[in-house]
């Protein structure tokens, strides 16, 4: 089921969705949603926060209190990112988190593995047979826990996901934190909290087991019903595959596959965010837009895997040339530092951002043409590579992506 009142991303997600083989039933509001799902037998649910009539945190809420919606993945869609709308999401009951826009390429894939979970927990109930195959197969322990002794009971295949010998209660518990990732410790600590609370409680966190073998893991907790305050139950399962499959997927979608600079996508993304806050410091961004002086005929000449290694030392000597100082987003949250990308053929981009001076664009310009000017060997042969140098200025130039990229494209220039 796919809840959200823009019109638009309901009906192309449900497109989408539906190409994947799943059936997909659509409602604008959270009120709506309830009623359809009533007389459904909807397996995962899609849902926006800000809707009107009921949002999706009510929506999640009331789902929950129903005989058949306890269980059900709910997967929330929104822009707000902050750390705050998303314990409230989880507070709600949510399953899983997805920040707008979607991405397109992963979606399924998301669905796909949250709905694997799901069927094998429902399946893990029916008897300790099932449960145990279904743990072994599907990666998932179940764990009990008083939190006021400190001892946590687990499962074999818990055992086996941290890849530590049968211990006892106390030690296992004393394992588990020690290999929590200093990151994850207060996002697990606000888990238990809501478990403790009576809310049922899921995260994913990185940690480090006694042999050194990074893994992701999900915990599922939850209050022991009719037991004591301090009771909790719930399961691990290491998803370490599904994040990997995840990280390739992205790899593949947001990144050069010869160079491996962030592609066009990517880039376009960044910048966007780049502008954002210019606009709000007040401060400039430089888009410099670069291409390689007959390229095409090195390809020809030399073959297209001489072609490749240009590219590849294009890239290594733009990346030695872009000094961290010159990255004003490296360490920015939403940016992670990538000013360089590739858009394809012989064309590459660079931002720089926190511009003071725009004397300081042309004396990167200038170390960038210097260093690749430089000979390059390829196939036995020394050559020698131009390039030329556009230059767009925010927002002397444009205050919009395309704007900035057909502006330094059409002011390309030799330095």
């Amino acid at each position: 089921m796919v809840i959200d009142d823009d019109n638009m991303l309901r009906e192309i997600m449900a497109e989408t969705l539906s190409d994947d083989g799943y059936t997909v039933v659509q409602a604008c509001n959270g009120r709506e949603a309830l009623e359809l799902f009533e007389n459904s037998d909807t397996e995962l649910i899609l849902v926006d926060v800000m809707m009107p009539v009921m949002n999706g945190y009510d929506f999640c809420k009331a789902l929950r209190k129903l005989p058949k919606g306890c269980n059900v993945p709910v997967i929330f869609m929104t822009g707000q990112d902050d750390v705050e709308a998303i314990e409230r999401a989880f507070d709600s009951g949510a399953t899983d988190f997805i920040a707008k826009p979607i991405n397109w390429h992963i979606i399924g894939h998301r669905i796909q593995y949250t709905l694997r979970a799901s069927r094998a927990m429902r399946e893990a109930t029916l008897n300790s047979k099932l449960l145990s195959d279904a743990q072994r197969i599907a990666k998932l322990g179940n764990w009990s826990w008083d939190t006021g002794t400190k001892e946590m009971h687990v499962s074999t295949a818990a055992y086996r996901i941290f890849g530590v010998p049968r211990t006892s209660p106390g030690i296992f518990y004393q394992m588990l934190r020690t290999a929590i990732q200093p990151d994850d410790t207060r996002s697990f600590d606000l888990a238990i909290q809501r478990a403790l609370d009576d809310t049922p409680a899921d995260i994913e966190i990185q940690v480090t087991p006694p042999d050194g073998i990074s893994r992701s893991i999900h915990i599922h907790a939850e209050h022991v019903p009719n037991g004591k305050a301090t009771q909790l139950f719930g399961t691990f399962q290491d998803i370490t595959e599904r994040k990997n499959a995840e990280a390739e997927i992205r790899q593949l979608a947001y990144y050069d596959a010869v160079t491996g600079l962030p592609n066009r996508t990517l880039f376009k993304e960044h910048l966007q965010v780049a502008l954002h806050q210019a606009q709000r410091n007040g401060t400039k961004i430089a888009v410099m837009f670069l291409d390689l002086d007959n390229f095409k005929r090195i390809n020809d000449s030399l073959g297209h895997k001489a072609g490749d290694e240009l590219l590849e030392e294009v890239s290594r000597r733009l990346q030695q040339s872009i000094r961290t100082t010159d990255m004003a987003a490296i360490d920015k949250p939403g940016v992670s530092g990538h000013s360089l990308a590739r858009l394809g053929g012989d064309e590459f981009t660079v931002m720089l951002t926190g511009i003071k001076d725009l004397h300081h664009v042309s004396v990167v310009s200038e170390r960038i043409l210097k260093s690749l000017s430089e000979p390059v060997m390829l196939a036995g042969n020394r050559v020698v590579v131009t390039s030329s140098i556009g230059v767009a200025i925010y927002p002397e130039d444009g205050s919009e992506i395309d704007s900035l990229l057909k502006h330094a494209d059409a002011a390309m220039y030799q330095v």
